[in-house]
């Protein structure tokens, strides 16, 4: 996933952020904090998705055309999303290998809605 979000200062930061320059825990940190500020709560690191809770609404992210998308497996698209981590689990399944997803975080954190996400 080669997709590039541009930064306040023109930094370009990478939805896959072990693609960033540095990868020490500031790095990833003010990734993080870039990518939250402009309401891309998802970001993988490698096979890892990381999702930040926004604490609002942001429009179209779990709307049924982005699902949609996320379920055409030739199109899909290449921002990370939950849809993107159930639709491979997903095909996981079908192809007869076991899944597993680990959902975890502190209280708060939104794992109970991540997992109703999920199972759509």
């Amino acid at each position: 996933r080669q997709s590039v979000l541009g930064g306040a200062d023109g930094q370009l930061i990478p939805d896959d952020l072990t693609k960033l320059r540095n990868l020490d825990p500031e790095s990833i940190e003010q990734a993080l904090k870039m990518r939250f500020d402009k309401d891309e709560i998802y970001s993988n690191i490698n096979a890892l998705l990381v999702a930040m809770n926004p604490y609002k609404r942001i429009d179209g992210i779990y709307s049924q055309e982005r699902l949609k998308a996320y379920t055409q497996y030739a199109t899909m698209p290449d921002k990370p999303h939950v849809f993107a981590v159930a639709a491979d689990a997903y095909r996981g399944l079908l192809e007869s290998r076991s899944q597993s997803l680990i959902i975890s975080g502190e209280s708060g954190a939104g794992k109970t809605e991540t997992s109703k996400i999920i199972l759509q």
